[in-house]
């Protein structure tokens, strides 16, 4: 399970559900509220915090146990502080605790299932570029720049 959870953690450091959540306050000195936001996407992505290579998928920084000669070291109060992809404290999503993480290793599981794996699965595009090249690039993460994207089912028949 340790493996699992490092993916799927990994998955929501770089791709948050909610990239800032906004709140509002009440002022000091008036009766009037401040609204303020906490740029989540900017926290998980903090080269300071995460390290140089903090843009890249890499579930080995979330792994609990370590194989001899793995290189990470395990995260640090930063990481775990700036971790935050359901919120935090009390403006945590309810469904945080228990229901969301297994929601999401059910759909990961069920789209492996479907996809297959790179030589035998469906391939990605996003407009005409093809996004099963560089496994390490990013992939856009605004609303609108997902509205190209294709999903090419292999025909099994063939």
């Amino acid at each position: 399970m340790n493996v699992t959870n490092s993916w799927w953690q990994e998955g929501l450091r770089l791709y948050p559900p909610t990239k800032r959540i906004h709140r509002a306050v009440p002022t000091e000195y008036t009766n009037a509220y401040a609204v303020v936001a906490a740029d989540v996407e900017w926290c998980h992505r903090n080269g300071c915090i995460w390290g140089p290579d903090a843009l890249k998928f890499r579930p080995s920084r979330f792994r609990t146990e370590r194989e001899p000669g793995e290189y990470d070291a395990p995260l640090t109060d930063d990481m775990r502080h700036a971790f935050m992809p359901f919120g935090v404290g009390k403006h945590q999503c309810p469904t945080a605790s228990k229901f969301s993480y297994r929601a999401i290793i059910i759909l990961v599981v069920a789209l492996a299932e479907k996809l297959g794996t790179r030589e035998s699965g469906a391939k990605m595009r996003f407009d005409d570029a093809v996004l099963d090249g560089n496994l390490e690039a990013l992939l856009p993460s605004g609303r609108m720049d997902m509205e190209g994207w294709k999903l090419e089912m292999r025909d099994e028949s063939a």
